[in-house]
């Protein structure tokens, strides 16, 4: 640190930390530059004295309050003020100069705005300066030419010093400038970078989802294995248990194709339209009642494929072994989040069931099903109480 550059640490934006040391250097340029020329010219009892003295002050007691608030915004608006005002009054009412430097002011103006607040008002003061210069050529120039005198030495020196030095703002003004345009570009390829981060990403998914679309389809080979193997010791061939896994699955993958987020499910939208297929796959439309509740948002979708064949073998269960007499009944389901890691399902029916109603493989089936989902149930008569695991790893 030192006194041309100051500690910033406590301003955490790059374009802040910018703007702030712009102000604070072009303060403490103003004050050493125009407290010597204010010395010259009172010296030499010029014209110039009190707008240069005007100036010296106004950077004097900027940089002392900025060096206490650290507030700079309001100085971006003073110097783009009083730079406009201060160089419109010379040229059009100090007689004498050669008014070369009021121009550069005019222009230094300008960019202060532009660079230290925003486009729309440098915009603003562009405007302004260009009609106050429009102004000096049609009104004040020829009074200027004629009152032209011979500059002094002195006089000579003086402007001198004022051109360099606002030269030298001006430049040190577009430095910053192109600096801000290169940290900004420096943003943009990291964005980018980031957004190519993200594509990768989706890529992986999209292939990570191919790859569970392939393993869905060997668990519908192995139940449909499990399932001939049954049908062959009851003597019958009957698929609609199949079909309706099948269906069970391929919603998941409709719903993911309707979605941009691929890792979850909205679990309410599957449940609802999946409680519609089994009805009207088992024509039970007009018969079956399903009352169902979630708190539930959405559920990850690593475990969603053996979570919807568990609701598929518990709705096939009701309507084939609870509702067989009445052909009429009630579905009760409800699914509530434990905690950020675990689901809790608890299903149940109106039907009436025997334990001959209950086969070894939809037992089976359940079981492993719960155990692909690290989770654990507890069976009461009709009703199931299930804990499953909500995670990706």
């Amino acid at each position: 640190m030192s006194l041309f550059t100051p500690n910033t640490d406590s301003i955490n934006s790059f374009y802040d930390k910018g703007r702030y040391l712009m102000v604070w250097r072009i303060s403490l340029l103003f004050i050493v530059v125009f407290g010597a020329l204010t010395a010259i010219f009172i010296y030499t009892k010029e014209d110039s004295s009190f707008p240069t003295f005007v100036t010296f002050a106004i950077s004097f007691v900027s940089f002392i309050y900025l060096n206490i608030t650290k507030k700079f915004i309001i100085f971006f608006w003073l110097y783009a003020i009083i730079g406009t005002i201060v160089a419109n009054l010379a040229l059009n009412f100090i007689f004498g100069p050669s008014h070369f430097v009021d121009f550069i002011w005019l222009l230094v103006s300008v960019l202060i705005a532009f660079t230290g607040i925003s486009a729309n008002v440098g915009l603003m003061f562009l405007i302004i300066n260009v009609l106050g210069m429009i102004y000096f050529m049609f009104f004040s120039l020829n009074s200027h030419i004629e009152d032209q005198v011979t500059l002094s030495f002195t006089r000579q020196i003086a402007e001198t010093i004022e051109i360099m030095f606002s030269i030298f703002v001006f430049g040190y003004i577009m430095v910053q400038f192109i600096e801000f345009q290169t940290y900004a570009k420096k943003q943009v390829r990291i964005i980018n970078a980031d957004l190519q981060l993200k594509i990768n990403e989706n890529k992986l998914l999209v292939k990570e989802v191919h790859h569970r679309v392939k393993n869905n389809l060997q668990i519908i080979v192995s139940l449909l294995r499990l399932q001939k193997e049954e049908d062959r010791k009851k003597g019958k061939d009957s698929f609609d248990d199949s079909i309706n896994r099948v269906m069970a699955m391929a919603l998941i993958h409709e719903k993911l194709y309707q979605q941009n987020d691929l890792k979850e499910i909205i679990i309410e939208d599957y449940i609802n339209e999946f409680i519609s297929e089994a009805k009207a796959l088992y024509g039970m439309n007009e018969k079956l009642t399903v009352n169902f509740k979630s708190s539930v948002g959405s559920m990850k979708l690593k475990n969603m494929v053996p979570f919807c064949l568990l609701l598929n073998e518990l709705f096939t269960n009701s309507i084939k072994h609870a509702f067989n007499e009445t052909g009429k009944g009630t579905i009760f389901i409800s699914i509530d989040r434990e905690s950020d890691s675990f689901i809790r399902l608890i299903y149940s029916d109106s039907g009436k069931w025997n334990n001959s109603s209950e086969t070894y493989f939809g037992t089976e089936l359940i079981e492993s099903l719960i155990e692909q989902m690290d989770g654990k149930y507890q069976r009461e008569k009709s009703e199931y109480s299930f804990q499953i695991s909500d995670l990706d790893e």
